[in-house]
């Protein structure tokens, strides 16, 4: 059946073609149709077949107000209040999924306000130096690392000199810094870099701190086990030996995995990411459940094991960005997503890794 459409001049217009059943339905965004809902008796909403983010707006270079609100969504999501807003006034429409910052960093109180707002120019500074400087990681292969010849290599590296190719007409016009996570917020709070790289999960202490990329991929558990013996699933493992790595993720999740497989995991801590993986090998266990980061180096350079593509938690890997800069944030942002738009993220993606391409973030075009 092909549908008749016809188009009408104002809201009033097309609400009262529906009150008066000239028309059996009326399409337009959910904010007008929750306002006819109101309107006509008897109407009621169903599908959604697009999305348009939206969001609340306020004032550039406040990385305060931004810290407060984006926790205190944390906060309200995490209490129910946030689903309570949505149950009172878009009934039947769930709150969107609003993704859980790890960490225990506390929301900050409006008292904590600083005095001083920066005023500095991070896109000038970088313009005039014509090089991007990256604090990268060189043990976190395929994210971030050196080689062998101690040229720094990796997904994350790869991307960012695509960043500097759009930004300065140069792959290597890129100064990389080698860093820690233990010296690495500090090396971009002290100016030293202008972007971290290789593997940083968005926290609350990460926001309380910096700015954050818009997401690159996914880095939460997956399950890895023998090709000769693999498991897709949690509900496969329920009732056998599982390894996990003490400190990780996916220790850390034992209890949120063990609900989804609606069954006990029989699980067995390694102290680190080779003794696991040995402990699977030696099949003293049947599958490891760890974030990506920790097995996809065995699982790229030894023969015979698998993961899979799910992703059992949520860990958002982003590029970590000084704060107090809102246009640097906004360019870097815009050129990553002309990366995406142009095919170039998913050309890289699918070179370093097996897995599909994430999908685009919402973002206006």
């Amino acid at each position: 059946m092909t549908p008749t459409l016809t188009a009408y001049d104002d809201f009033f217009q097309v609400t009262e073609a529906l009150r008066t059943r000239q028309i059996d339905a009326y399409a337009d965004e959910r904010h007008r149709l929750e306002r006819a809902r109101r309107t006509v008796n008897g109407a009621e909403i169903v599908g959604q077949y697009s999305q348009i983010p939206f969001a609340i707006g306020f004032r550039e270079n406040d990385p305060f107000f931004a810290n407060l609100l984006t926790l205190t969504f944390q906060d309200m999501a995490t209490d129910g209040t946030l689903a309570e807003l949505y149950a009172r006034w878009l009934p039947a429409t769930p709150p969107p999924a609003l993704a859980h910052l790890s960490g225990s960093s506390p929301t900050p109180m409006l008292g904590d306000t600083p005095q001083e707002r920066f005023n500095g120019d991070l896109s000038l500074m970088a313009k005039e130096r014509g090089a991007l400087r990256v604090g990268y990681l060189q043990d976190l292969w395929p994210y971030s690392a050196d080689r062998d010849d101690g040229v720094a290599t990796g997904f994350e590296v790869r991307l960012l000199e695509r960043v500097a190719e759009m930004w300065f007409g140069d792959r290597q016009a890129i100064q990389m810094v080698p860093v820690t996570r233990a010296t690495g917020l500090q090396a971009l709070l002290n100016g030293e870099v202008d972007v971290l790289a290789g593997g940083w999960v968005h926290t609350r202490e990460i926001e309380l701190q910096a700015d954050v990329s818009t997401v690159l991929f996914d880095d939460g558990v997956s399950i890895f086990s023998l090709s000769a013996a693999p498991y897709r699933s949690l509900q496969e493992l329920v009732g056998q030996p599982v390894g996990v790595i003490n400190g990780t993720e996916g220790a850390s999740a034992v209890a949120q995995l063990t609900q989804l497989a609606g069954g006990a995991l029989n699980t067995i801590a390694y102290p680190d990411r080779d003794a696991a993986v040995a402990a699977l090998q030696q099949r003293q266990v049947v599958a490891v459940l760890a974030e990506r980061s920790l097995v996809l180096a065995p699982l790229y350079r030894q023969a015979g094991f698998t993961l899979t593509d799910e992703r059992l938690t949520y860990r958002p890997i982003s590029y970590v960005l000084p704060q107090e800069d809102s246009n640097f944030r906004d360019w870097f942002n815009e050129t990553l997503l002309q990366l995406i738009d142009s095919g170039i993220f998913k050309e890289l993606y699918t070179t370093w890794f097996d897995d599909p391409a994430p999908s685009a973030p919402l973002w206006p075009r």
